[in-house]
């Protein structure tokens, strides 16, 4: 509960096979950042629902309360996206931005738990915090208490192609939408959003987000009010 860890929380939705899970971080204007594989669903061109965010989650427990989704606002170009997932190809636009409704205490997000910050057009070298909520690790093995707990990884970030960023990192899925901080001290409300996880290769300890850009992260914020 201590910043910036506070920031980030588990993501829940609703997707035509049940409750799927992904990872999330508050920011300005009362929204949160995350990937747009968990709010939308490429293949069958439509919206998930029923987003619930628990900043801080643990074990069960939400000591912020939940905050549901009201609007999620993702780029034109992740929806017109077609074919198989390409992290070479589909990464770079791989993020969204969702505005979210009080708690049950009436609390806005911020009010609740603050906000990171954000950076863009960024070289693509270096220092990230990776954080988030990862069910399965990198050789896709489910984990000992899957999702309860905040994981984090550490590296240099690097260029894996255009306006997308690699990282080594030996967590799986579930923390897809945790954010890659820059600046990040811990204990200090310290820390700068500039990617979001999209995907992995199965077995090796990487991890990949787009590069946040004019591009990208610039007209969601603009769009939600970020």
């Amino acid at each position: 509960k201590v910043y910036p860890h506070k920031w980030v929380g588990r993501l829940s939705f609703s997707t035509t096979g049940g409750t799927s899970y992904c990872s999330a971080t508050a920011i300005s204007g009362n929204n949160i950042v995350t990937a747009a594989h968990c709010v939308y669903d490429t293949t069958n061109n439509r919206w998930y629902s029923n987003w619930v965010f628990s900043p801080a989650y643990r074990n069960g427990t939400s000591p912020y309360g939940t905050f549901t989704a009201r609007t999620c606002t993702i780029l034109t170009a992740w929806v017109n996206l077609t074919g198989g997932f390409s992290i070479n190809g589909w990464t770079k636009y791989d993020l969204a931005v969702c505005t979210m409704n009080n708690n049950a205490s009436g609390q806005t997000l911020n009010q609740a738990v603050g906000w990171a910050g954000r950076t863009w057009n960024y070289g693509y070298s270096q220092l990230h915090f990776n954080s988030g909520y990862p069910w399965n690790d990198y050789n896709n093995v489910p984990m000992t208490d899957a999702g309860k707990y905040l994981r984090s990884c550490t590296a240099e970030s690097f260029q894996q192609t255009t306006d997308t960023l690699g990282s080594g990192c030996n967590w799986g899925p579930g923390i897809s939408g945790g954010s890659w901080m820059m600046s990040y001290k811990a204990l200090e409300t310290s820390g700068y959003v500039n990617s979001v996880n999209s995907g992995l290769y199965i077995g090796t300890q990487n991890l990949y987000g787009a590069r946040f850009n004019s591009s990208n992260i610039v007209p969601l914020c603009n769009a939600r009010g970020c």
